[in-house]
């Protein structure tokens, strides 16, 4: 079940990686701004994010009770993303809860790593709290969602093959 589940997820993770080092090559080459640090950290935070929202997509759907239900939470999961980053509103005018919020989502962690490189320059050892962050909203979804995903899923398998076995009597 885990190797087709990351089977599954392995095409789409490499087409989104390649447009963000797409977004990373508008930024830093055809629009003529020179990041202070390493484009390949910068990548490397973009890759970053896209596992984690693989890792919280396996959790949904594993706790969802259907596929509806599984979009309607990602989609809120999702949607808040931008004005709660601090890209388009900053950090400091939220609340103590909207900045708590935040902080539970894997694109505040991107653009905080985009800034370290772009803007910054810092060194990928300098880049602690970003990289922990990143690896604890990974690990949390997956040690939850992949034996819920097991689980449920095996159950399924499990009611496909009775009715299988029914329909070839």
């Amino acid at each position: 079940m885990t190797a087709a589940l990351f089977g599954k997820l392995l095409p789409h993770f490499f087409f989104y990686s390649l447009l963000i080092a797409s977004y990373i090559a508008l930024f830093a080459g055809f629009g003529g701004f020179a990041p202070a640090g390493s484009l390949f950290i910068w990548f490397i935070c973009g890759a970053a994010c896209l596992a984690v929202m693989a890792c919280t997509g396996v959790l949904i759907v594993g706790i969802a009770p259907n596929w509806r239900f599984a979009l309607v939470v990602t989609s809120g999961y999702a949607a808040p993303a931008l004005p709660f980053t601090g890209f388009s509103m900053p950090l400091d005018s939220m609340s103590e809860m909207a900045r708590m919020f935040c902080k539970c989502l894997p694109l505040t962690w991107f653009i905080e790593g985009q800034t370290q490189q772009w803007t910054l320059g810092a060194k990928i050892w300098e880049m602690g709290t970003t990289f922990t962050a990143f690896a604890i909203l990974a690990f949390i979804p997956l040690v939850i969602g992949i034996p819920i995903f097991k689980w449920k899923y095996g159950k399924f398998a499990k009611q496909e093959k009775i009715l299988e076995a029914k329909h070839e009597l």
